[in-house]
């Protein structure tokens, strides 16, 4: 989503957007500081100098970085940025194992967009670009893990800043001319009206399902087109049947996205007019490579379609079957009744450690039982059982369990109710469970 939406390459993801500010209460701020000082003294042995747009870079190769650096090559003689402006970049990708040259969209007016948000981005970036101005050119490491990856090296050169202006909300009759055929296909008529200056939506089928917050990721189907020209530049609804995460919080997400579907409810469908300076920018399209790292320029139009949150909805515990922890092993009182309309959380015992994020590995303990008969289909747990370890968000568990441990800490313990869509199915592979299901899961770590 985010390199389709607005050319950010993966190294960009993980090297700006991978972490927020620590509190003071992280007991791993020490060793991560440490980590940010050997980062930091790596990159500075590195000499680096950008002549229009061309890079050329020294060092005793090959590096490896395990974390973000960051240090000004150029300053900037533009605008002073602001905390939330959307800041658009161009960049360039140093290879640090021999220092030879990758992708190089400099010159491109843009090709990348990111939020400015202290609390969406790397600490190490936000302090610094947030004292700098448009034009600067910064030097930034990216994680790696030393073995397979050697983390990565970019140049990044600030375009311009602009001020982000919330969506207004239009009647659906005003929306852009999006329609939706019999099969599920998608498509926009290229509108001969006047590209817009101000960002709107609409919600064209509002849904029943819980409403969306700034901190959830959705489950969804979109599509993005030019507003002039109708070049499709995302299409994951093609037949209504492909599924996409979006992180609301993703600081590389088209604010006019973001911003219009913060609030709307699981089942709603929705269709954004994207001012430039709210989404694509006004990147120069390299005519060399048309659709080279960036699909879109100019003013867009957006379809979503939110089939799902990816967050459970929190409840108290005795909404839910009754799950008793006082034994050796937790125990479930057969479930009476139909089970809740959505896939449900509540936290029987609060964590205090960290808090699982999208990416985070988790290692849990869990016992799983069939919500129609109440009996155990699979566990770990007990003297001896080795905790289940998964990475959140990738489509290594089971939905409910990544909509069930994000946000929680280490060390929670949470009962779960998880409708059949979100588990395996009423029809599923031989071996596993149809309908809904319960889950005890206790998070024993969190990295």
């Amino acid at each position: 989503m985010r390199r389709s939406l607005q050319a950010l390459s993966a190294a960009f993801v993980l090297l700006l957007a991978g972490c927020g500010p620590a509190t003071t209460a992280d007991p791993t701020i020490t060793e991560s500081a440490a980590i940010v000082a050997a980062n930091q003294e790596v990159l500075d042995g590195v000499t680096a100098t950008v002549s229009g747009n061309t890079v050329t870079a020294e060092a005793d190769w090959p590096l490896s970085f395990t974390g973000t650096a960051v240090k000004e090559l150029t300053p900037g003689t533009g605008e002073a940025l602001q905390d939330g402006q959307g800041i658009y970049f161009d960049s360039a990708i140093i290879n640090p194992a021999d220092g030879s040259k990758g992708a190089n969209s400099l010159g491109r007016n843009g090709a990348n967009y990111l939020q400015l948000d202290k609390n969406a981005i790397s600490p190490e970036f936000y302090n610094l670009a947030i004292k700098s101005k448009v034009g600067a050119t910064y030097l930034v490491s990216g994680a790696g893990d030393g073995q397979t990856s050697m983390g990565t090296l970019n140049i990044l050169r600030i375009v311009k800043a602009v001020q982000i202006n919330p969506p207004t909300e239009v009647p659906a009759e005003q929306a852009a001319p999006v329609t939706v055929g019999a099969d599920g296909t998608v498509t926009y008529a290229a509108s001969t009206a006047a590209a817009p200056t101000a960002s709107t939506f609409a919600v064209t089928q509002k849904g029943t399902g819980p409403a969306m917050t700034a901190e959830d990721a959705v489950m969804g189907s979109i599509r993005v087109w030019e507003w002039t020209s109708g070049k499709s530049v995302i299409n994951t609804a093609s037949g209504g049947s492909t599924s996409l995460r979006i992180a609301l919080n993703d600081p590389s997400l088209y604010p006019c996205i973001r911003d219009a579907v913060v609030g709307q409810p699981v089942g709603s469908t929705i269709v954004v007019s994207c001012a430039a300076n709210d989404g694509a920018g006004d990147v120069v399209v390299d005519p060399a490579a048309p659709s080279d790292q960036h699909p879109a320029t100019g003013a867009t139009v957006a379809y979503i379609k939110i089939d799902r949150g990816t967050k459970a909805v929190s409840v108290p515990a005795d909404q839910l079957p009754a799950i008793s922890t006082a034994g050796a092993e937790p125990t479930l009182t057969k479930p009476t009744g139909t089970p809740l309309p959505n896939t449900s959380v509540a936290v029987l015992k609060e964590g205090t450690g960290n808090v699982v994020a999208d990416g985070s590995k988790v290692t849990a303990l869990y016992v799983g039982w069939k919500y129609s008969d109440g009996t155990v289909f699979d566990k770990r747990i007990g003297d001896g059982a080795e905790p289940f370890s998964f990475s959140v968000g990738i489509g290594q568990v089971i939905p409910c369990w990544d909509m069930a441990v994000l946000g929680q800490k280490s060390g929670a313990e949470l009962e779960v109710s998880c409708v059949s869509s979100d588990a395996y199915g009423d029809n599923p592979p031989s071996g596993y469970p149809a309908g809904a299901l319960v889950f005890y899961i206790k998070v024993q770590s969190v990295s």
